[in-house]
């Protein structure tokens, strides 16, 4: 005897291209919240703090790098000197560091926001692809949300924490822009669960079974 059962299609991959729209809205979203943390919340207002003399800065650093680039002071020309008693004593006496100094040029935040905002597409563009492989249409909203807002949180917050071991930011500064990472991830996760193929739900489908 055949009898029908109601059996639940299987869910289907979901392409990168079908993702186009959640991709481009959560890159306007993160450059959104990141214009509003920055410029008009405040909490990073403190992060950066003016030199006691800058201008007397400004004139010694441009004779020693008029062309700008990154320097690392004091430093060595072989590892090994760093274990020698001269090495040692400037770098306790201070100050040490790292400098990093732009080429001279008029002031512009436009070439910075034009990359920022290329830097939010690409995030988005890997994580929804990271997302094709361990989603499948018609998964549950809550689990698009979780798996996109992880992936999208460790891109923009993990390298905060290389910054202040390495190069000695402060951890008050990182956990700030952590917390702003959090809620990008926050409105990335959300755009994608709402924008997330919704599947193809059940059919009928002929099984045999005994009578």
């Amino acid at each position: 005897m055949l009898l029908v059962a109601n059996v639940a299609a299987p869910l289907a991959a979901v392409s990168l291209t079908s993702l186009w729209l959640p991709i481009a809205l959560s890159s306007v979203a993160v450059f959104v919240l990141a214009s509003l943390m920055w410029m008009v919340v405040g909490h990073h207002k403190k992060d950066w703090i003016k030199l006691p003399n800058e201008d007397a800065v400004m004139t010694a650093l441009r004779g020693q790098c008029p062309e700008g680039g990154q320097y690392v002071f004091p430093v060595c020309d072989d590892p090994k000197e760093m274990c020698k008693p001269e090495f040692q004593a400037k770098y306790a006496q201070g100050p040490a560091g790292y400098l990093f100094v732009r080429k001279p040029a008029p002031f512009t935040m436009t070439p910075m926001l034009v990359q920022s905002m290329l830097f939010y597409l690409v995030v988005s563009t890997l994580v929804a692809w990271l997302a094709t492989m361990a989603l499948r249409d018609g998964v549950a909203r809550g689990e698009v949300f979780h798996v996109v807002g992880l992936a999208t949180w460790l891109a923009y917050a993990a390298g905060q924490i290389w910054q202040v071991i390495w190069i000695g930011t402060s951890w008050g500064h990182t956990l700030r822009c952590m917390f702003d990472c959090l809620l990008y991830a926050a409105a990335t996760g959300g755009i994608f669960a709402w924008r997330w193929p919704a599947g193809r739900g059940r059919v009928r489908r002929a099984a045999p079974r005994p009578a």
